[in-house]
């Protein structure tokens, strides 16, 4: 049980990093010669900035949970 539980965050630290890579590398929008951002409008811009949050908010949540469960069973293991 301890296993599948560590195995399960092992899991999730990965998901988490993935998405917080993908915000690095995503690319909204196009660059123009003086590589900055150009969005076809004002509510794709706040569309890009919204979604790139949101992965942020899940990846680190993702990353901070599958720590603790990490953590936990651990010390469970190990008592």
């Amino acid at each position: 049980m301890t296993a599948a539980i560590a195995i399960f965050a092992g899991l999730l630290i990965a998901a988490g990093l993935t998405g917080l890579q993908w915000i690095d590398r995503r690319q909204f929008g196009r660059r123009n010669a003086h590589g900055v951002q150009v969005f076809a409008s004002y509510e794709a811009s706040q569309r890009a900035h919204f979604i790139e949050g949101l992965v942020g908010v899940i990846s680190r949540a993702a990353v901070l949970l599958s720590l603790a469960l990490f953590i936990g069973a651990g010390l469970v293991a190990w008592s």
